[in-house]
């Protein structure tokens, strides 16, 4: 008797009892036939909608995610776009007040160092 016993043997699976459902045998007249379904239809959140031409459409015809809500992001979106443009310039600002800040300082460094050389002599 071996060790593992018969553990790890497949068994053989049965032959299938329904032919194939591909449509590969199928003519060319047949497939159209077969993938041709219409316009794809969904609903999301209790609005009806179809793609047609590339685009989500509402059943009442209007497009969907492009109706009232656009006018608003673009608001937003232009209030985004001024307080970002604020924001850099007053970066800027302080970026250029540290750098004329730190100048000062090392020109006031170097008059302390003369000073402090005059006076040891």
């Amino acid at each position: 008797m071996p060790v593992f016993g018969n553990k790890f043997t497949t068994k053989k699976t049965q032959a299938r009892k329904w032919p194939s459902l591909s449509n590969l045998n199928l003519d060319s007249s047949d497939k159209r036939n077969e993938l041709d379904s219409g316009p794809i239809k969904m609903t999301l959140n209790g609005q009806n909608m179809i793609f047609e031409n590339g685009q989500w459409i509402l059943d009442d015809g209007s497009k969907s995610g492009r109706g009232g809500d656009s006018s608003l992001i673009k608001k937003e979106n232009d209030r985004l776009r001024a307080e970002n443009n604020l924001l850099q310039l007053k970066l800027d600002t302080l970026i250029d007040l540290m750098a004329q800040t730190e100048a000062d300082r090392q020109v006031l460094e170097n008059e302390n160092e003369q000073l402090k050389t005059r006076l040891k002599k």
